[in-house]
C-alpha cells in the first residue's frame, strides 16, 4: 500500500514540469530496493537458484557493462549483496536508474521463466513489484517508468516536452493561478491512482483558462459558462485571426467531442450503484488534450 504522509501532501507544488529526471529522493532509494529486495528473498531456499546466484549474477552483469572491476566500498571476498546495496544507496541520477534498469530486466526476463519452489504464480508476484516501483515513480513525481520490459524516460514521450511542458509554463502567469493549480491537481491525482478526478481537474484547468482568456481580453461572460459556451464567446468575438477560422472550428470540433466529452461521460455523472473505472489512457487523454487546448489558446493572447 501507497500512503502519502502529511507533509507530503501539504508539500510546495513544483514549477513548469509535473516529472524529476535528475535526482531521486532518498525515500524511493530506499523504498524501490525494498522491493527488489522482498522479489530476491523469494529465492532464499531454493534448490535451483539461490538468492546468493541472483546477487552474483546482477553485481557480474552490472560491473561489466559500466567497465569497472568492482564496486568500491567492499574487499573481494564479501558477498555481492552487500555490495550492490551500498551502490544503490550511495548513487543517484543516471548511475543508480542504470542499476534498477538491469535488475528489473534480470527479474523480467531471466526469474519470471524460472520461478523459485513453491512459486508458480511468479510472473503474479513480479507484476506486483514492478507496478509498485511504478507506482513510487509517479508518487515521487519522477520521469519514469518499467513498462514492456525495461525502463523509459517520460520525455521519450513527445507530448508531454512539446505540450505539457510549455503549458505549465504559459500557466505560471498570476492571472492563470486558478488553472495552474488545477492543472497540476490533475496530475497529482493521476499520480496516486485518482483517475476520476484527474480528468475533473483537467477539465477545470482548461475551462478555468478560457475564463482568464475572457477576463483579459474583457469579453462577457458567465462563471457558470461551460467549455462550450467560453468557446462559443471567443468565436463570436473574433478572438482569434480570420485565415485562423477553419482551424480554429477543426479545434472546436475536437474540443466539444474530446475532452469535456470525456469528462462528462467518465468523471462528471452521478454512478449510481456501479462503479466505473477509468483507465489511464483515458486520463493521459484528458490531461494531453487540455494541454493542447491550453497552448494554443493562451498563446493568442
Amino acid at each position: 500500500m501507497i500512503f502519502k504522509l502529511f507533509t507530503q501532501r501539504n508539500e510546495p507544488e513544483k514549477q513548469f514540469d509535473v516529472y524529476e529526471y535528475e535526482v531521486l529522493p532518498e525515500p524511493f532509494i530506499n523504498q524501490s530496493f525494498y522491493i527488489i529486495y522482498d522479489f530476491i528473498q523469494l529465492y532464499k531456499y531454493d534448490s535451483h537458484i539461490r538468492e546468493e546466484k541472483i546477487w552474483n549474477d546482477i553485481y557480474d552483469i552490472f560491473i561489466r557493462q559500466i567497465g569497472v572491476i568492482g564496486l568500491d566500498g567492499y574487499y573481494i571476498n564479501d558477498s555481492y549483496e552487500p555490495r550492490i546495496e551500498n551502490y544503490y544507496r550511495t548513487h543517484n541520477g543516471n548511475d543508480l536508474l542504470n542499476l534498477i534498469d538491469l535488475i528489473f530486466i534480470y527479474f523480467d526476463k531471466y526469474l519470471r521463466h524460472n520461478p523459485p519452489s513453491g512459486h508458480y504464480n511468479i510472473s503474479k508476484i513480479l507484476d506486483s513489484s514492478i507496478n509498485e516501483l511504478n507506482c513510487r515513480f509517479k508518487q515521487y513525481g519522477l520521469g519514469y517508468e518499467f513498462i514492456n520490459g525495461e525502463l523509459i524516460k517520460k520525455t521519450n514521450e513527445i507530448i508531454h516536452s512539446e505540450v505539457i511542458k510549455p503549458s505549465l509554463k504559459l500557466l505560471h502567469d498570476e492571472k492563470f493561478k486558478g488553472a495552474e493549480e488545477e492543472f497540476k491537481l490533475a496530475f497529482e491525482n493521476y499520480q496516486n491512482g485518482n483517475n476520476k478526478d484527474a480528468i475533473l481537474y483537467a477539465q477545470k484547468s482548461f475551462e478555468s483558462a478560457l475564463k482568464t482568456i475572457c477576463k483579459r481580453k474583457k469579453f462577457e461572460y458567465d462563471e457558470k459558462n461551460d467549455a462550450k459556451k467560453l468557446l462559443e464567446i471567443l468565436r463570436l468575438q473574433g478572438f482569434y485571426p480570420k485565415y485562423l477560422n477553419r482551424q480554429l472550428v477543426q479545434l472546436s470540433d475536437l474540443l466539444l467531442s474530446g475532452l469535456p466529452k470525456l469528462r462528462n461521460e467518465e468523471a462528471g455523472h452521478v454512478q449510481g450503484e456501479e462503479i466505473r473505472n477509468v483507465e489511464n489512457n483515458y486520463v493521459e487523454y484528458a490531461i494531453h488534450l487540455a494541454a493542447t487546448n491550453i497552448v494554443f489558446l493562451v498563446s493568442l493572447l
